[in-house]
């Protein structure tokens, strides 16, 4: 994976958490809370986002060790 496959990944995936946690604000008719992002996360979303920064974690571990 080159540097800039690495990064595209992680902006990808860091962008699909964003948008979880604003959809979760937008399905309330709120306004997206910068500050407390996980506030209005439902038990599937949180579990979603967890599988994505794990997926995201896991990236990281495996590029740095080349």
């Amino acid at each position: 994976m080159t540097h800039q496959q690495f990064e595209n990944t992680i902006i990808n995936i860091a962008n699909r958490i964003f948008a979880i946690k604003e959809y979760s604000y937008q399905r309330r008719g709120a306004k997206f809370d910068y500050r407390r992002p996980n506030l209005m996360l439902s038990p599937c979303e949180k579990e979603r986002v967890k599988a994505l920064e794990n997926k995201m974690q896991n990236i990281i571990a495996i590029y740095t060790e080349q």
